[in-house]
């Protein structure tokens, strides 16, 4: 019998400025965080999520969308977002809280990435 190999995580710790971010919630929600027009600018982790309906405080979804670490061993790759990815609309001042799942990557989003992302943004 042969063991599993043991699955190790990365700890990630990402504080970035919110400019270049946005929150919306008309008929769907969309959140984006680190989009840049400016191509001379560093690279900025970037995420993109949507559900399929506003939420009102304190409320959840499942969402999906994609992610492109701006650093580490992915960084630049563009991942898809899934099964498992919850959005939370927070009360007051406290944001939008994540539970990022079902990471995937390749053109068709069909080679599974190991891993989960937890954060908020506000």
């Amino acid at each position: 019998m042969v063991a599993a190999p043991e699955k190790k995580c990365q700890p990630v710790d990402v504080t970035a400025s919110s400019a270049g971010s946005g929150l919306t919630q008309v008929g769907t929600g969309e959140l984006m965080i680190g989009q840049d027009p400016d191509p001379s600018a560093p690279a900025r982790t970037q995420l993109d999520l949507t559900w399929p309906e506003g939420l009102v405080d304190g409320a959840s979804s499942a969402a999906s969308g994609t992610l492109t670490p701006a650093g580490g061993p992915l960084a630049g790759q563009t991942l898809c977002v899934g099964s498992g990815t919850t959005v939370t609309i927070n009360r007051g001042s406290d944001g939008v809280q994540m539970q990022l799942k079902g990471f995937a990557s390749g053109a068709n989003c069909d080679t599974p990435v190991d891993g989960e992302l937890a954060g908020c943004w506000n």
